[in-house]
């Protein structure tokens, strides 16, 4: 890959349109098997050749070329029309003709799917520009369902943070803004992402809050009580500006690489060989040492059990006697 010039760009799940051209290709070749098969559904996979060469042979303007060309350096080769009467095979003559009308009949579906989704999306979009020095507003990852127990009022929160100069212009979907030291985010992101701020613009930028997968996750506040949880060490943490209520149970090895700084010394004590649970000391026992105790408990029992059958037989006696 570095031989033919290629360069490589990371991307990431939360905005596909990050690898726009992949996902422009997969849109446009099932827009186009859709055209081709909107009156005969079983018959996709016949028409899956002629959709391959007539996505590689159509001009594309983000090329300026064909992708044909890219590859091979040249013109793809042209469907030469058919006239009646140039073959004399009846089968050939027949499949031609089906060709060309079927083509005819896919030109006109695609060139009215393309105006019915340009009218669809400039309904809902609206072009903002931005300039270097402008400041904007960033919303940050909406929230996955697997942090909303973490955060029983993130809904209520504030949808943007900010605002942030624009420090560069990187194209008409991509700016660059300046974010504070020390922030663990990428500095470009989407223009649709962003809202642009009116007004006066702060001294400094705010600092950000953290974040963990794209979602946002307040600074923890005091640790509460550790556990022991099938033999992984957690604390529970009550976040800053949150209820006790809301406090979570968060692995111990987890919370110091989250948190690095966090003195948990301060908090709870974490021996050698012990595990904190609901705030007191525990010595974890082995199977063994549980296992002789139960046997002792067992041979108090029955010695126990025989002591008072001695003691009912003697009774027994003396009222005989």
């Amino acid at each position: 890959m570095t031989l033919t010039g290629s360069k490589l760009y990371m991307s990431s799940a939360f905005h596909p349109q990050v690898d726009g051209q992949s996902e422009a290709t997969n849109r446009v070749i099932a827009m186009y098997l859709r055209c081709f098969t909107s009156d005969r559904p079983r018959q996709w996979l016949r028409w899956l050749p002629w959709v391959e060469y007539i996505y590689n042979t159509a001009y594309q303007s983000s090329l300026h070329a064909t992708p044909f060309r890219v590859v091979y350096g040249r013109d793809p080769p042209s469907i030469r029309s058919y006239e009646p009467g140039e073959t004399r095979v009846a089968a050939v003559a027949q499949e031609i003709e089906e060709r060309a009308a079927f083509l005819n009949d896919v030109r006109y579906q695609l060139q009215q799917a393309q105006e019915s989704q340009k009218r669809a999306y400039d309904q809902h979009h609206r072009k903002v520009d931005y300039q270097v020095g402008d400041w904007a507003f960033l919303r940050l990852r909406q929230w996955s369902a697997a942090s909303l127990p973490r955060m029983p009022t993130g809904k209520l929160k504030p949808r943007y943070v900010g605002p942030y100069r624009v420090e560069d212009v990187i194209n008409e979907a991509a700016v660059r803004l300046q974010l504070p030291a020390g922030a663990r985010l990428h500095d470009v992101f989407h223009v649709g992402v962003l809202k642009k701020f009116v007004g006066t613009p702060p001294a400094e930028p705010p600092v950000l809050p953290a974040t963990l997968n794209g979602a946002v996750v307040s600074a923890p506040g005091h640790i509460l009580v550790g556990r022991l949880a099938r033999g992984v060490r957690q604390v529970l943490v009550q976040c800053q500006d949150e209820q006790v209520a809301s406090a979570t149970w968060e692995d111990l090895d987890d919370f110091r690489a989250r948190f690095p700084n966090f003195q948990l010394e301060d908090e709870l004590d974490f021996d050698a060989g012990r595990d904190v649970m609901y705030g007191q000391p525990y010595i974890r026992r082995g199977r063994r040492a549980r296992d002789i105790r139960r046997a002792e408990e067992r041979a108090d029992r029955a010695a126990g059990d025989h002591a008072d059958q001695g003691g009912s037989s003697r009774s027994g006696t003396c009222a005989s006697d």
